[in-house]
């Protein structure tokens, strides 16, 4: 049985209760009829002649039809009340994923990764349909229709991320971004600007916690301290960065993270006190021992010790980093470490 839900003076507005689907059909017969499932409409507006229908529409997600004014007004507000639109997704985590049946209109919420044939959240669902950048290891919200193929599917309608880059500053050449969630700074080019230095890179991200200075050298910005974690030993050069950058760069990190630091002197008794990344200097005696143990005083396991002679004693300069305890099996050192910066022999 079929049933009108709106006649226009060109569209009619059908429903087939036998199959489940809706129908939008050309008075005049001159034009194919469209036809979509009932589940597949999350919502119907009407501007100025248009009608613009979101949801899950043989891989469209949008669909635009220009229509006479009264006939698009009609239809949307008739798919309004016959399907109780806009539809809202129903909230699931990964877990209950499996439970659901195919083309159910969800949200959830995970961690998204970018991969060459598409996203992928929490590394086990795949993300069709996204046309964005999305970020490495970053939580997103994402709303859309599940999809239950080879492996768990979402076609996207929108995807948001929970706790976004903030723009610290947007100068003539480079602007600087701070990734909360991954808390790390960002210097990326404007479009039309590459950086020369370091070679091949593209956008350069720091760890704030653990620089130690900044200064500008010519058409350069020069950072040192623990790099490691995004890969740059101890010191980094970027350019080229135009003068006004600079000196703004210079004065933001000055204001912001109180650039250059200096390094806390410290004793050995002091050290189990330390509960986050600190720069620090200590005295103690190198002794070396096993690559994953402790091999200064204090129980330090003191990195780049190339060219150290056993038994001497030396002025550390960089970052300690405390023991932790790890959740489960783990294999490594758990205990202090120090990445440094400056080693001075002492007499």
């Amino acid at each position: 049985m079929q049933t009108d839900w709106f006649r226009g003076a060109a569209i009619t507005l059908r429903y087939d209760d036998a199959r489940g689907v809706v129908m939008i059909v050309a008075n005049n017969g001159r034009v194919p009829t469209l036809e979509f499932p009932t589940a597949a409409f999350v919502s119907a507006t009407a501007t100025a002649g248009k009608l613009d229908l979101v949801g899950a529409f043989d891989g469209d997600q949008r669909i635009a039809l220009k229509l006479p004014p009264n006939d698009a007004q009609g239809i949307a507000h008739a798919l309004a009340q016959w399907l109780a639109l806009p539809r809202q997704p129903a909230p699931v985590t990964v877990e209950q994923l499996a439970q659901l049946t195919d083309g159910v209109f969800i949200v959830i919420e995970g961690r998204c990764f970018p991969f060459a044939n598409g996203p992928v959240l929490e590394n086990r669902v795949d993300l069709l349909g996204v046309t964005s950048r999305v970020e490495h290891d970053a939580p997103y919200r994402v709303t859309g229709f599940y999809r239950r193929g080879a492996r768990d599917q979402i076609q996207v309608l929108s995807i948001e991320h929970l706790n976004p880059p903030v723009t610290w500053l947007a100068g003539e050449t480079v602007r600087v971004l701070y990734a909360p969630h991954r808390e790390l700074l960002g210097f990326v080019p404007h479009a039309g600007h590459a950086f020369r230095e370091p070679p091949g890179t593209l956008e350069l991200w720091l760890a704030p916690s653990t620089l130690a200075t900044v200064a500008v050298d010519g058409d350069a910005l020069v950072f040192e301290g623990d790099l490691t974690r995004t890969g740059y030993g101890t010191h980094v050069r970027i350019a080229p960065v135009s003068a006004a950058d600079a000196r703004a760069i210079f004065v933001l990190l000055d204001e912001r993270l109180q650039l250059p630091r200096s390094p806390r002197a410290i004793s050995v008794a002091d050290i189990p006190a330390i509960t986050g990344p600190a720069y620090v200097t200590i005295d103690g005696t190198f002794r070396p021992g096993h690559f994953e143990g402790p091999n200064f005083d204090g129980g330090i396991l003191l990195q780049d010790r190339d060219g150290l002679a056993s038994g001497a004693r030396y002025r550390v300069t960089g970052f300690l980093y405390p023991a932790f305890r790890p959740e489960g099996p783990f294999l490594g050192y758990t205990g202090p470490r120090l990445k440094p910066l400056s080693i001075q022999p002492l007499g």
